[in-house]
């Protein structure tokens, strides 16, 4: 299963370059691909004086506070802007991706005295939480989010897994639950079961939604700074987690890697010292793009094109393409992302990538596809005139498929 997600992601990125260098001046090639916000129209200018950071009272790499485990300030503000416990429990890293593979190691040596541990993962789902459990050992079972539910957390009756893993806004929806519908996951486990919550698009402001708030040492939680305030070279994440698991997080983190980044971790606790004028900067421009995709989306859905759950905040949403209903629905799926490709210019990322449980993503002689198949995620978080101009090519392609 990972080599079709390889595949998958290896094939994409070969069509997409060549094409994007083809393009004429006149019809660039956008991308709705792209997920996170990626910037206004006046980015906000990090500090790049990295001497006079160091040196700060208080602020810089050399003060009390800053240990193996990260920059003493970074870890004050993720644990009080995201409801830790205490900066003790958060452990700074080098992105939410490499987060979520270095959970999942620690998890299966966790449970290594069992022969074949189970993960219950949403579905639909970012592909590395299926991806990189299934590449360790898990057993994946789905844990169903449904369009009609408004992909909602319904705990299964009787689960039985080792960890749940879901992520929170919901990525590739955009849907954010409360922590109230993690706390009902944790019921429904066994004692002995963890959850893994993948905070990557929450943004600070939203802080209080956090799954850390919970304070359940069966709960971690991963979160970071590429997705939400537009600093996505930067690579600065975060691990909240306590008990055994922190133990053994740590231990992993002193074999594998032993100390973070100095710059990369002084700067990211400045961004979110001054987190305020990041908000501010964002509100410049996600509002407006929001907006531009509900009354897309909203229009083709009047017109009976899609079907959308509008996340109401964020820059991710996973339509539904309306024509992949009746008669050949792979067919009108492949049609679909042509026609955007190649005709448009438009990269989209088809809903299958999303699928935990397709062995057949790859496969285009396979039978009818898996309802998550239907849909395709945008991302609009870049530039409000580049979002609008992304749309309209949206638009165009679905009527031409419908």
């Amino acid at each position: 299963m990972a080599d079709t997600y390889l595949a998958w992601l290896r094939r994409q990125l070969l069509v997409w370059e060549p094409l994007a260098n083809a393009a004429p001046p006149q019809r660039p090639f956008l991308h709705l691909a792209f997920s996170g916000l990626t910037g206004g129209p006046e980015p906000l200018p990090l500090h790049d004086d990295f001497a006079r950071l160091n040196s700060a009272p208080g602020h810089g790499w050399r003060t009390p506070n800053n240990s193996q485990w990260g920059h003493g300030e970074l870890r004050r503000h993720v644990a009080e802007i995201y409801g830790a416990p205490s900066p003790d429990n958060v452990l700074i890293v080098p992105g939410a991706t490499f987060a979520n593979f270095f959970v999942a190691s620690v998890l299966r040596h966790h449970f290594s005295h069992l022969a074949n541990p189970v993960a219950l993962v949403e579905a639909p789902s970012y592909g590395p939480l299926f991806e990189v459990p299934r590449y360790l050992g898990f057993s994946i079972t789905p844990l169903p989010r449904l369009f009609a539910e408004g992909y909602r957390i319904t705990p299964p009756a009787g689960a039985r897994a080792d960890v749940a893993i879901l992520s929170n806004p919901n990525n590739p929806t955009g849907v954010l639950v409360p922590p109230a519908q993690i706390t009902s996951l944790l019921a429904a486990l066994p004692p002995r079961a963890l959850v893994v919550v993948d905070e990557s698009f929450l943004s600070p402001a939203n802080g209080h939604l956090s799954a850390a708030t919970l304070h359940d040492p069966r709960v971690i939680v991963i979160g970071g700074l590429s997705k939400t305030i537009a600093l996505r070279d930067l690579r600065a994440a975060w691990i909240i987690a306590s008990g055994q698991i922190l133990d053994r997080l740590r231990d992993l983190w002193i074999i594998g890697a032993n100390i973070g980044s100095a710059i990369t971790e002084s700067i990211a606790a400045d961004a979110l010292r001054r987190r305020a004028e990041h908000e501010k900067n964002i509100a410049s421009f996600a509002p407006a793009n929001m907006e531009l995709v509900s009354r897309c989306l909203d229009g083709l859905q009047s017109r009976g094109l899609v079907e959308w759950v509008n996340p109401l905040h964020g820059s991710i949403a996973f339509p539904k393409l309306t024509a992949a209903k009746t008669g050949n629905a792979k067919a009108a799926i492949q049609s679909f992302f042509q026609t955007a490709l190649h005709r448009h210019h438009l990269s989209l990322i088809p809903g299958a990538w999303f699928d935990p449980m397709d062995p057949d993503r790859d496969d285009p002689h396979a039978g009818q596809p898996s309802p998550i198949h239907a849909h395709f995620r945008i991302g609009f978080g870049g530039q409000t005139d580049t979002v609008r101009a992304a749309l309209a090519r949206l638009v165009e392609a679905v009527e031409q498929t419908a």
